[in-house]
């Protein structure tokens, strides 16, 4: 099934009575040049589709090229639609679909997918773009709850005081395992609290990242990792 105009709201409800609870693997296609930009999959494909088209929960760079581009210049795609066995637990139905997943990740390796694993992005998922700009928005100017305040000298809660030694190694140490994944743009697109848990995202093993951020070589041919002390 092949869905274009994803705006139209006839398009809209005809996705919603075709692929509500019925679950699949589907893609994004940029039409202009089509190719499949992002593969994904669901145990509620129009539920899915749905939170892409808001943006909820959604893939960072889909969701870049959607407002560069417009959502028309797109098409939804379901590529295999999975029967649930109901003699199989919740879980093994999930890694039976995530195979079917991972079938296409490996065949067509979409672009946008910034993990080459089937649900690896669920161990590193963020906050949507909209929820970052509205918690950044919250932040700024009178929102503040700063604004307006004198912080320096002796106005300094932290005025005179210093970290322990001990404190300072905690802080060197947390800060030095941070990894930081940007595109060739180098536009930050998402932060791992370490190695291990930038690998798991990647769907990679612990020692490549620990080589590609000191490398500096590029993943997949549009991916960076950063350390700490490659963006200072």
């Amino acid at each position: 099934m092949i869905f274009r105009n994803l705006e139209d709201l006839l398009v809209i409800s005809t996705i919603n009575k075709a692929l509500t609870h019925s679950a699949g693997v589907y893609a994004f296609r940029n039409i202009d040049t089509g190719e499949i930009v992002y593969v994904g999959s669901s145990s509620d494909q129009f539920r899915r589709f749905s939170e892409h088209m808001r943006g909820y929960s959604s893939n960072i760079p889909l969701q870049q090229s959607f407002k560069k581009y417009g959502v028309s210049a797109f098409e939804f795609l379901v590529l295999e639609t999975y029967q649930y066995d109901w003699d199989l637990s919740n879980l093994e139905n999930r890694n039976l679909l995530l195979a079917i997943e991972q079938k296409y990740l490996d065949l067509l390796n979409p672009r946008y997918n910034i993990s080459t694993v089937a649900g690896a992005p669920m161990a590193g998922l963020q906050h949507s773009e909209e929820t970052r700009a509205k918690m950044s928005d919250a932040k700024r100017g009178e929102n503040n709850p700063n604004y307006g305040k004198d912080f320096t000298g002796e106005n300094n809660p932290f005025y005179g005081k210093t970290h322990s030694e001990e404190s300072k190694a905690r802080i060197t140490s947390a800060n030095s395992k941070a990894v930081y994944l940007y595109s060739l743009d180098n536009e930050l697109l998402n932060v791992f609290s370490n190695q291990s848990q930038a690998a798991t995202f990647l769907g990679i093993g612990q020692q490549y990242v620990s080589k590609l951020i000191k490398s500096g070589k590029v993943y997949k041919g549009k991916f960076v990792l950063k350390g700490p002390n490659e963006i200072s």
